[in-house]
């Protein structure tokens, strides 16, 4: 009868490109890098949460059928994750060495720009 509604999210306003075109580029890979970290970190705790939910089955209730199969989901699970952490690892070393080729007035730039777009 009455329907749920999300409300739209707020239009991102658009990015004022630096008039630098190199630097420009430059900060461009940063966002789309740290984009990536942010995925990647939503996948680790997602991940976290499920084998610690599973777990949890298996110390609650030992004497359950399907406790093998949890087991190797958690094995899945704890690979993906080493998986996730050493791609964050490289992502956030590419991310430093792209903020160490810019200087303070075009950090400022960039972290200006974020915090007007609430990130």
């Amino acid at each position: 009868m009455f329907k749920h509604s999300k409300t739209p999210p707020e239009p991102r306003s658009a990015r004022r490109p630096h008039p630098n075109p190199r630097v420009e580029a430059r900060m461009q890979q940063v966002i789309s890098l740290r984009r990536a970290c942010a995925r990647a970190e939503r996948q680790l705790d997602q991940n976290q949460q499920e084998a610690s939910a599973m777990r949890s089955v298996i110390a609650k209730h030992p004497t359950w059928d399907g406790h093998s199969t949890r087991r190797r989901q958690i094995t899945q699970l704890e690979t993906d994750t080493d998986r996730l952490t050493g791609e964050l690892a490289d992502l956030h070393k590419q991310i430093k060495e792209l903020l160490d080729g810019l200087s303070d007035d075009e950090l400022l730039w960039l972290e200006s720009d974020q915090d007007h777009k609430g990130q």
